[in-house]
């Protein structure tokens, strides 16, 4: 009877052991990384597992996941992986077609494998890339366009590899408070 009671004991003692143990690592690997999933339908990137390392911050051309706000039809919060393109003094340059002109800019998209006419608004140049910027969305819902600046210090643009992304050319720059870290691709 002793020797259950002490092995019993050992176990226990045991146990909390490896529990704290585990415990203690899952805070400190939850404290450095998140693991994200793309949303169904939203892949503007070839990829749809990451890892962000939160102690991480990305520089041009790493993979950077921030929080999102003031995007329009999107809720505040929402966490976004985007190439991380222009970093503080870099200079965005427009051009915007005058509304007469955007008729002789028409190209043809492919979603869903449906192709679907869309007129250009104009285009925007950062860091010898030229981006598109599209006049509607392919719901038909009319596209801001983002203004030509220097990018002023704590502010980032951020783009992804579809020519249909939802990024930097439509709804501005990301504030450095909400990079949330370096994100890497997993699948």
């Amino acid at each position: 009877m002793i020797e259950q009671v002490k092995s019993r004991r050992k176990f226990l003692i045991a146990s909390f052991i490896i529990g704290l143990v585990c415990y203690l690592l899952l805070e400190f690997v939850s404290a450095r990384y998140i693991v994200a999933f793309t949303r169904q339908g939203h892949y503007c990137l070839p990829y749809s597992l990451w890892l962000i390392d939160k102690t991480k911050r990305p520089g041009r051309g790493d993979f950077a996941c921030f929080v999102g706000r003031g995007i329009p039809n999107f809720a505040d919060g929402i966490k976004w992986v985007k190439i991380l393109s222009g970093m503080p003094g870099d200079r965005i340059e427009t051009r915007v077609y005058p509304p007469g002109e955007r008729d002789s800019h028409r190209t043809v998209i492919e979603v869903n494998g449906l192709p679907i006419p869309m007129r250009l608004q104009g285009v925007v140049y950062l860091n010898n890339m030229e981006f598109n910027v599209y006049e509607k969305d392919t719901k038909g819902r009319t596209l801001p366009m983002i203004a030509g600046q220097t990018i002023p210090p704590g502010r980032y643009y951020v783009h992804a590899t579809s020519s249909r992304s939802f990024d930097s050319r439509y709804w501005g720059l990301v504030d450095e408070e909400n990079m949330v870290g370096k994100a890497t691709p997993l699948y």
